[in-house]
């Protein structure tokens, strides 16, 4: 497919080909947001939030945001921590999800790109956790941030907004045309113009972002997994069946998951949370792991 095609920003032929998920459809027993937030995105401002519990085909709990940019008043923005060592190897370094969701006074923030690590990290890293905060790392993928490319684009997938504010999605070596304002590297293209498409058969946590097709509607989920009794997590092509016929999204990608999956809400009293159960641990609360790049609803 050519790169001028862009996705999620309409003008293009869609393929409505649905893949069944009425098992899904059929055990979710409805939108349990927790207790402790209250967010401030609602249906009156354009944006919603759901959590479904769901008993088949596995337990699993997925949470979900529903956005209309345009309802909302609100942008797609992509945010990372500062390049620590100038012209050094690294391009950014592990931060805490909720410190960059303060700082940049995010209505909902989720994980997005993968890093690299450096094979000469000047804190001693390899005597120190994978994930530790402030940690020097190479983004993975393509990064544009306030319109500055932080990491040049590849041939993997991604997601990105453009001037107009549009927000499109594209499968590998796909770049869109015209100036584009913020971006994204993902690792899957697990939606493509309105047919869901196969993938791995593992299960994991995921992390995922969807459009409509005219790039002003976005949805943000994160399905929790590796916790028996609670949510085992789903395969891609599941990922992808849900974005497309639960959600109704045109496209949509498979963004950084396992334990590095994340969904930040603000909350009416002022702060921020994290709406899903990350897969680290303790068990009990969940371990928010430090990442390098997070997409943000601002």
């Amino acid at each position: 497919m050519r790169a001028e095609r862009r996705r999620g920003a309409g003008g293009r032929r869609a393929r409505l080909v649905r893949t069944s998920i009425g098992a899904f459809a059929a055990a979710a027993i409805g939108a349990l947001g927790p207790a402790a937030c209250a967010p401030l995105l609602a249906p009156s401002k354009g944006a919603s939030y759901r959590e479904y519990a769901l008993a088949s085909p596995r337990e699993l709990r997925i949470h979900v945001v529903e956005i209309d940019l345009d309802a909302a008043g609100a942008g797609f923005r992509v945010r990372a921590a500062p390049d620590p060592d100038g012209d050094g190897p690294a391009n950014t370094e592990l931060v805490n999800p909720l410190a960059i969701a303060d700082r940049r006074g995010s209505l909902a923030m989720i994980n997005a790109n993968g890093f690299w690590t450096l094979p000469d990290d000047p804190d001693g890293a390899a005597n120190k956790p994978l994930w530790y905060d402030g940690r020097p790392v190479k983004m993975m993928g393509w990064v544009v941030e306030d319109g500055v490319e932080r990491q040049a684009f590849d041939t993997g997938c991604g997601v990105w907004s453009l001037e107009d504010g549009r927000v499109g999605i594209g499968g590998m070596g796909e770049k869109p045309a015209g100036a584009v304002r913020a971006a994204a590297g993902a690792f899957a293209l697990i939606v493509d113009n309105g047919v869901a498409q196969p993938g791995d058969d593992t299960l994991h946590p995921r992390s995922g972002i969807g459009v409509d097709a005219t790039g002003r509607r976005l949805w943000l989920a994160v399905v929790d997994g590796r916790r028996p009794g609670y949510s085992m997590g789903m395969t891609t092509t599941e990922w992808g069946a849900f974005f497309r016929d639960e959600l109704g999204a045109y496209d949509a990608v498979n963004l950084d998951g396992g334990g590095s999956s994340a969904l930040i809400l603000a909350c009416a009293d002022g702060k921020r949370r994290v709406m899903n159960l990350p897969s680290d641990t303790p068990a009990a609360l969940g371990m928010l792991r430090p990442v390098p790049v997070m997409i943000s609803i601002e």
